[in-house]
């Protein structure tokens, strides 16, 4: 990696430090004048590119030991974005105390946010990276910011600076010959040295006043704290353009916005088809799921879920209920949502079951504690019993009905349609499923559906 002197910081520490320095530090300033006039070239080109209008500057950082990562916001809080990064070949200026490095010597993220160099660099290595880059033929990158002829015009400007540095620098050998041989020609060098550094620091001066940075309020004075000069320029990051002063108020770089095209013709209207006839209300339909259970072997299968501003009545669809055991099945109601009606008497029911081997048989109860579904014992090692039971108005304080209809296999096969009631004048909140002489429901399924209100 190309470095100059580790003495030498930057520019303004080379000014700094050489201006006005005596005889005995003349060597060391001639030593170190590589840098001394990169950094009045590099301050010269930033100089003639704002002049030009052209948004160019350098992110600055200060580096650790070893350090070869550079990326997010520099040392002046200005957050790195490299143009063209993500073009094949395009890599920006990086110079390691002013000296140019060689682009072999590091690489640019895809994205532009990131400069990463193949070696680390020292500590307090000052590091500036152009944000303007250069494609791998030496030609300059242009984004919308940079302009062909004011490129042209740096490019001029550069070589013209390099062709003085080298100048310059031919002619700082001969002084520190000179000096060696005489006191004389060493002070007379060293003035030579005072001037160039000078100059300088007046490039950089004057790139203080021409380029403000990056603001999100319009500055009313220059970096040194005096009046804006005419052409003077900063970054506006609220609109994300470049603002120059006129001598009055800021105006954008950006050129005049192109004239709108000519409006195609409008295609004919159709005619306006016919208005359709207002469709009939339709049925806001009649059973809404509302729950399922399937059994394994519990004890019963207790229902709620009430709900009389929706619902006017619940239907419960059987499917293949099996006692664990030779067992009639019965239904209880719920006075509360979490208890149920056992008490003998609370119930009666009446039903008729027709018979595949003999006639019919009425069954019937006035004084029961259950509803009888089915009237009669089903078998545990058959099909069990299937059908549908009704429950209708839950809700009021009246007697609470309940229906069914179902098929089931006893000894015979049997149909059976009846239905029962809990006498009780008074609300019903959930209904109980149930196969008597503590026999479990090993295998089947019910599911719940509400009645819509208004059907």
């Amino acid at each position: 990696m190309k470095r100059a002197n580790s003495a030498v910081a930057g520019a303004a520490g080379l000014i700094e430090k050489y201006l006005g320095s005596s005889y005995d530090t003349l060597k060391s300033l001639v030593e170190n004048l590589d840098a001394v006039l990169s950094a009045a070239n590099i301050a010269q080109e930033i100089s003639n590119a704002t002049q030009l209008g052209v948004g160019v500057l350098f992110y600055q950082f200060d580096a650790t030991d070893g350090q070869t990562v550079f990326t997010g916001s520099d040392k002046n809080s200005r957050s790195m974005m490299i143009p063209g990064a993500d073009q094949i070949g395009v890599k920006p200026q990086v110079y390691v105390n002013m000296v140019l490095q060689d682009p072999s010597t590091y690489t640019v993220a895809s994205d532009g946010l990131t400069v990463t160099f193949d070696e680390g660099v020292e500590l307090d290595d000052l590091i500036w990276i152009a944000d303007f880059a250069y494609n791998a033929d030496g030609t300059i990158y242009f984004d919308d910011l940079l302009s062909q002829a004011s490129v042209n015009m740096i490019i001029t400007n550069a070589d013209s600076a390099a062709a003085n540095a080298a100048a310059s620098e031919i002619a700082a050998s001969a002084s520190e010959s000179a000096a060696s041989a005489s006191e004389s020609a060493a002070a007379v060098s060293e003035g030579n040295a005072s001037v160039s550094a000078v100059a300088a620091a007046d490039s950089y001066a004057l790139f203080q006043t021409q380029y403000l940075g990056d603001f999100a309020t319009a500055p009313v004075l220059d970096n040194e704290g005096n009046p804006l000069a005419i052409g003077a320029m900063y970054f506006d990051t609220v609109v994300d353009g470049l603002l120059t002063w006129s001598g009055s108020l800021w105006v954008s770089t950006a050129g005049p916005q192109g004239i709108q095209g000519i409006q195609g013709i409008q295609g004919i209207q159709g005619d306006q088809g016919d208005i359709g006839l207002t469709g009939a209300t339709g049925d806001p339909g009649g059973l809404v799921f509302i729950s399922e259970q399937s059994f394994t072997g519990q004890s019963w299968a207790n229902f709620f879920g009430y709900n009389s501003g929706l619902y006017s009545g619940y239907v419960f669809e059987l499917y293949n209920v099996l006692p664990s055991g030779d067992a009639a099945l019965e239904l209880l109601t719920s006075p509360d949502g979490s208890t149920f009606d056992t008490t003998g008497g609370q119930y009666a029911h009446a039903g008729r079951r027709s018979r595949s081997v003999s006639a019919g048989v009425d069954i019937q109860s006035d004084s029961a504690d259950h509803i009888a579904a089915g009237g009669t014992t089903v078998a545990f090692d058959a099909s069990g019993i299937s059908g549908t039971v009704k429950v209708f108005r839950p809700d009021l304080a009246n007697e609470t009905h309940v229906t069914y209809s179902v098929f089931l296999q006893s000894s015979t096969y049997s149909s059976v349609v009846g239905g029962g009631v809990r006498k009780s004048a008074a609300a019903s909140l959930g209904l109980r499923f149930a196969f008597a002489s503590g026999r479990n429901l090993a295998s089947g399924q019910i599911i719940q559906f509400g009645i819509r209100n208004g059907l």
